[in-house]
Order: C-alpha cells, then sequence, then structure tokens
C-alpha cells in the first residue's frame, strides 16, 4: 500500500514542481522531494458537492394490439386470402384458405357415385316392381280368395263341388298360392337385400363425404379471436404451408400494449420503479412475464432480436396504436447525494481512496463509495460538502446560454413502395352452355371499374338441340314419379329421388335458357382491372376462359420492405406518386400490419403494406395504363413518421455530453460557474435529444 500511495504522490509532486518551475530554468528534481504530505502542490481539483444520482436503462418500444395469431391444423398449400389486413374479423372468420382443389376432386367423384348408386337402386327397383310383381301379387290375392272359400265351405259343399273334385281342386290351389307366396317371398328377399346394400352403401359414402367435408374445413386459417387482421404471410398460389405454422394474426385494439427491446427479468426484479413516456405523458406499466404462447414476448426474430411486453394502463384513451414509448427502468436513485468526479477515486487492498487537500497539502483519503452514475460517484463516508480533491476532471467554460422549450421529436422512414393486389378475381366466361362470341371489350388495363359495370359484351348461340332432350328427360321423368305414387308408402324412397332428378332437370334446363340470354359480362364487385386478355370481335369465348384479373378496390395495398420492423400498424404514411398526366401528387396511408416485435419469428416476413382511399390508389393505378415500365411507373415513394414523441422537452445534441450512458448538459450554478447536471434521455433524432426526466422547460444551458 505504502508502495502505491509513494508512487501516486510522485506523480503530484512532479506536477506541482512543473507548475512552480513554469517556462524558467529546470529544477532539479533529484533533491528535496517528499513522497508523503508535500507541501505548495497547485494541482487541478474538484469540490465534493451535491447532485442527484440515478442509474437506468432506457428502452425504445411501439404501441402495438394484443395479437392472436393463426395457423392450418394440417400440412396445407394456399389458395387465396379471405380477410385482409385493416378489415375486422370475427372469431371464427376464414382468414386465409389453403387449397381444395384434390378433396374437391374426390367430394365431386363420391357425389357422382352416390348419384350413379341411386340412379341404379331406382332401376333395380323398377325391375323388382315391374308389371310380373303386380300380376304375381294379383295372383296370390286370386289363389287365396279361392283357398279360403274351399276352407269356408260346408261338408254338404265339399261333396257337391265338382261331382266329388273338391280334394283335387282345393289342393291345387292351395299349391298354386303356396308357389306364388313362395315366388313372392324370393322376390321380397331379394328387394330387402337389395335395399339393405344399398342402404349400407349410402350410409358408407355419406360418412365418407362427411369426413371429407370436415377435412376441407381443416383447409381453413380461421381467426381465434375477434378483431382487426393486423399480419399476413405472403405466398404465391399452391405455396406449401406447414401446420401450427403461423400464417396470418389478428389484434384486439382495446387492450394496448408496449412492446420493447429485450428488457431482462433479472433488470425488473431489481429496479426500484420503471414506466413508460408516451407523448411526453408518463404512464404505469406492468412488465409481462414472457410465455412462449405470446407472440412477440420472448421470441428471437430478425436473426435474433427477441422484445418484452408492458401492459400500459390508459383510462385516458389517449395512448393509441402506432405511438412510440420509451419505458424507463430505475436501478437506483439518490436525491442530494455527495458526489465526486470518479476518475479522481482510486482503489488498493484496503478499499477506495482520494487525495483530499489539507491547505496546500494532499492527504490520502480512504473513502466509501456508493452508486457510480456517469462522470460522478456517490461517497457515503470521508468527505465533506466543499472538500477539495485531487482531480483533473474539468469542465469547459461555455459561455453561450439557451433556453430549453418543448417540442416534437421523430425519426422518418423513407422506403420505395410498390402496388399490392392480394385479393383478385379471374372474370371468366360464365357461359356454360352454347357457343359464346366475343362483340365488344369495354375495359382497359388498370381501369377502376364498378360492381355491375360491363367488362364485356357477347353473344351467345343458345343450345336448342339440348333443351329440347333435357325436356323429353323432364317429361318422362314426371311420368314416372306419377305412377311410382300409385303406391306412396311403397315407393317413399324411390319417390324421393325422382323428385330430386326432376328438380335437377328443371334447373338444367332454366340454366341452358339463362346462358343463351346473355349478352354481356359484369364486374361481381368494384376494383381495379389489373390484366386484360386480348380478343377481337366475333372471337370465340370457350367456356371459364378467362377476359380480365379483378382486384378488390377494398383491398389493395402500397407494398414497402421494413426488415428492421420501424413502422406499425397505426402510423400514417405519405406516398408521393405522378398521375396520369404526369403531375406529382402526394397521397396519405394507414400502415396496417403489425411490426415483427408483436409476432412470432415465423410470421416475420420482413415486409408491410399500406391502405389509401380507393381514389387515391385508382390514381396511383391508372398512372400505370399506358406505359411498358410497369415498375417503373408503380414504384413509390413512401415516408412514414416513427419514433414520434411531442410534448416534450428538447435539448440540442451540441450542448449534451455523454458518459457511460448518462446524459449530461452545462448550466450555471448561483455564482455563475459551470455546473453538470445529468438528465435521462429517452433517445434523440439528427438534432435534438428528448428529455424523460432531470431538465425541465425553461431551464438554461451552456452551448460551445
Amino acid at each position: 500500500m505504502r508502495i502505491r500511495r509513494a508512487i501516486g504522490l510522485l506523480c503530484i509532486a512532479t506536477l506541482s514542481l512543473s507548475v512552480l518551475a513554469g517556462c524558467g530554468k529546470e529544477a532539479d528534481l533529484s533533491e528535496g522531494i517528499e513522497l508523503v504530505e508535500p507541501v505548495g502542490v497547485t494541482a487541478q481539483y474538484a469540490v465534493a458537492e451535491r447532485q442527484d444520482l440515478v442509474s437506468y436503462k432506457v428502452y425504445s418500444g411501439k404501441v402495438v394490439p394484443k395479437v392472436t395469431e393463426i395457423s392450418f391444423t394440417t400440412n396445407q398449400r394456399f389458395d387465396r386470402y379471405g380477410i385482409l389486413p385493416g378489415n375486422e374479423a370475427q372469431k371464427g372468420d376464414t382468414v386465409i384458405y389453403a387449397s381444395t382443389e384434390e378433396l374437391d376432386k374426390k367430394i365431386k367423384a363420391l357425389k357422382e357415385k352416390i348419384t350413379a348408386n341411386d340412379e341404379k337402386y331406382e332401376e333395380s327397383m323398377k325391375d323388382f316392381y315391374d308389371k310380373s310383381y303386380y300380376e304375381l301379387e294379383s295372383s296370390i290375392n286370386y289363389y287365396a280368395d279361392i283357398v279360403n272359400n274351399f276352407e269356408t265351405m260346408s261338408d254338404a259343399e265339399k261333396q257337391a263341388y265338382g261331382n266329388g273334385s273338391y280334394p283335387g281342386e282345393y289342393a291345387k290351389y292351395k299349391y298354386l298360392h303356396a308357389q306364388a307366396v313362395a315366388q313372392m317371398e324370393h322376390i321380397q328377399e331379394s328387394i330387402k337385400e337389395t335395399q339393405e346394400l344399398y342402404q349400407l352403401d349410402r350410409d358408407y359414402d355419406n360418412l365418407c363425404l362427411k369426413q371429407l367435408n370436415s377435412e376441407r374445413k381443416n383447409v381453413l386459417a380461421n381467426a381465434k379471436e375477434s378483431g382487426t387482421v393486423v399480419a399476413i404471410g405472403f405466398y404465391d398460389w399452391n405455396s406449401y404451408i406447414q401446420k401450427d405454422v403461423p400464417v396470418a394474426a389478428t389484434g384486439d385494439f382495446s387492450d394496448l400494449r408496449i412492446k420493447t427491446d429485450m428488457v431482462y427479468k433479472s433488470d425488473i426484479r431489481r429496479a426500484i420503479e420503471y414506466y413508460a413516456v408516451v407523448n411526453g405523458k408518463r404512464y404505469e406499466v406492468e412488465f409481462v412475464e414472457p410465455e412462449t404462447k405470446d407472440a412477440g414476448a420472448a421470441t428471437s426474430t430478425d436473426g435474433g432480436t427477441s422484445y418484452s411486453t408492458f401492459l400500459v394502463k390508459n383510462e385516458s384513451g389517449e395512448i393509441k396504436a402506432g405511438d412510440f414509448a420509451t419505458v424507463v427502468v430505475i436501478n437506483q436513485k439518490k436525491d442530494n447525494a455527495l458526489v465526486v468526479p470518479s476518475e479522481a477515486v482510486k482503489s488498493d487492498t484496503e478499499g477506495s481512496y482520494v487525495y483530499m487537500y489539507d491547505g496546500d497539502k494532499t492527504v490520502y483519503t480512504p473513502v466509501k463509495t456508493g452508486i457510480k452514475s456517469g462522470f460522478y460517484t456517490e461517497i457515503l463516508s470521508g468527505l465533506s460538502d466543499g472538500d477539495r480533491i485531487v482531480s483533473e476532471f474539468k469542465i469547459k467554460n461555455k459561455t453561450k446560454t439557451q433556453t430549453v422549450s418543448k417540442g416534437k421529436i421523430n425519426v422518418m422512414f423513407n422506403e420505395t413502395g410498390y402496388i399490392f393486389y392480394p385479393k383478385y378475381e379471374n372474370i371468366n366466361n360464365p357461359v356454360e352452355y352454347g357457343v359464346t362470341y366475343i362483340t365488344e371489350l369495354c375495359v382497359k388495363q388498370y381501369e377502376r371499374v364498378e360492381k355491375g359495370q360491363i367488362i364485356a359484351k357477347i353473344k351467345v348461340s343458345g343450345d336448342n338441340i339440348n333443351i329440347k332432350r333435357q325436356e323429353r328427360n323432364l317429361e318422362r321423368a314426371k311420368e314416372d314419379l306419377a305412377e311410382l305414387e300409385k303406391d306412396a308408402t311403397k315407393n317413399e324412397k324411390l319417390i324421393r329421388i325422382k323428385k330430386e332428378a326432376i328438380a335437377d332437370l328443371e334447373k338444367l334446363i332454366k340454366d341452358i335458357k339463362t346462358d343463351a340470354s346473355k349478352s354481356s359480362i359484369r364486374a361481381p364487385f368494384s376494383g381495379i382491372i389489373t390484366s386484360v386478355n386480348r380478343f377481337e370481335e366475333g372471337d370465340i369465348l370457350q367456356k371459364d376462359q378467362t377476359v380480365c384479373s379483378l382486384a378488390d378496390e377494398n383491398n389493395c395495398f402500397i407494398f414497402v420492405e421494413d426488415k428492421a420492423g420501424q413502422i406499425t400498424c397505426g402510423n400514417t404514411a405519405s406516398i408521393k406518386y405522378t398521375d396520369e398526366d404526369n403531375q406529382e401528387q402526394t397521397a396519405v396511408g394507414e400502415v396496417v400490419m403489425v411490426s415483427n416485435c408483436a409476432l412470432s419469428k415465423e410470421l416475420d416476413t420482413g415486409y408491410n403494406v399500406i391502405r389509401v382511399s380507393k381514389e387515391d390508389f385508382a390514381k396511383m393505378a391508372a398512372s400505370n395504363r399506358g406505359f411498358d415500365g410497369w415498375w417503373r411507373r408503380s414504384a413509390f415513394d413512401v415516408t412514414v413518421e416513427v419514433r414520434s414523441m411531442d410534448n416534450v422537452v428538447l435539448v440540442p445534441k451540441s450542448a449534451v455530453t455523454v458518459e457511460s450512458g448518462v446524459t449530461y448538459v452545462t448550466v450555471l450554478d448561483e455564482n455563475n460557474k459551470p455546473m453538470l447536471k445529468s438528465f435521462i434521455a429517452g433517445g434523440s433524432d439528427n438534432h435534438n435529444y428528448w428529455v424523460v426526466d432531470g431538465l425541465s422547460e425553461g431551464t438554461k444551458i451552456c452551448l460551445e
């Protein structure tokens, strides 16, 4: 210890002698050096003074709704979107559809099999209940009456009958009756067997159909909770999607929370307090223990970044989704603490010490330290207010001053945006029967059309031969039904089947006649024509042939890349574009997907979408018409204000000094002496820091 102390004093003595010698004759340093308590030292010093100390961490965050993610329960292939971001979804509504092509083929084939079996059963029943069946039934009744007559004869009548032929006649008709009954029983047994086999097959097919329809429901990604769709995965048609992987999410905007950079639970446990600041106002928050089921709660995204969740008390309703928030975690805090510059505090095997001035002498002085914050260390014992200690720490004199005031701070997100049509429909030829001819194509690419507007004019050559053939089939079916209804009880099932067949024939005839009367193809909803196939007047339009593609104008977006998750739902975007007349225009839109901080890694696409008004989108789409450079024309400049904090005290960056994460400004004390004052900074933009605590509006600070 004595050696270290001597070395320290030697340094001070050397500095003192250098100061005393000035620019004159060089002093002889080999004589008269006292290593302990030198006399006449004039080194730089600092004064033990009172300051408020605080040890803290600041975490940037965003206000987002409570998010519930959606997935498929089985492996699927993507088919189409049901409900897109910014739209409401009730619990159970389908947000994303998987492809049902294979299942639909199986369902169709099974229905056709059921129909064929029904027809086969109907024909079998006809074969059983033909003319010979009813003749046999009459014969049984006839023989039964004769046998009954024989059996009810008196003895005298029997002897008188046929000159004694009663026994032979009675035996004959009894045999004929028994033979006819046996034959009928055989037929009825065959009928019963056929009915039972048919019913077994029908029941099995119905069960299979039910199972297929149930499987078809599994190709729906349905909302687990009611809310607004706030995220979707981006897929091409038929893209493979694994089960249980999130494909979309809904948000509950009545339950807002703050998502921040990762805050460790240990920091929360040690904290003496923590709170959030939104638009200059302080809010109490509650830290949520991370759970794997909570999207984004502690899920690694963006290559390892993790996030934490804070519930915020928003009784006033002033906090909105998309607001920038800062969470402040105070680890230690001491008001009016006795402090000295940290660089003046040394340590040895016995603990911390300083060199304190006692007159012109410096004295080795043990001290007990407390909080260390930035430039300063708290002194718990060993020094008193006003004590001078050896220190090289200097506060630079700044003569220019400025009064700080409140204002707004923000960072701008700038990116290129592109038109995005996630929900569109191919407008196909709806005519199934007859030959369709194009007479006029009435729309252009990127044109906006209203629901019911004519897309193409057509002429249909009706299938009259087919109509007559089906009308004859209908007539015969009605005749068959009338015959079956003569014994409605026995033919109940056949009657039901026949009525279904008649209804199908009637619908078919109506559809054929309706197709023949069609003269136009119309838009099923309002939207933007995204593509148009080329046709000449008189061209034949095949069944289901596509005329054009129509995007739903309620679900058209501007698509932007946002790998860092800077923007989130609720943010306002400004989009610049060039209209059809080559004039620069600006549209205002709203970001409708949440940032990746609120989502699991699987649903973090690195992109977001912006919704603009139908009118602006129509102009943006129309600006592409007639130009070959689609990508050049459809690229827009997108600007979004992020990390925005209003009504906060602003401090110019040039006036701020940062030490070990603590921000300081220079102020003048009552003696007009410069002193450092710390403050909690919530963040900064290119020009200013904004103040969470420690500086109030109207404070004068020193500038360079």
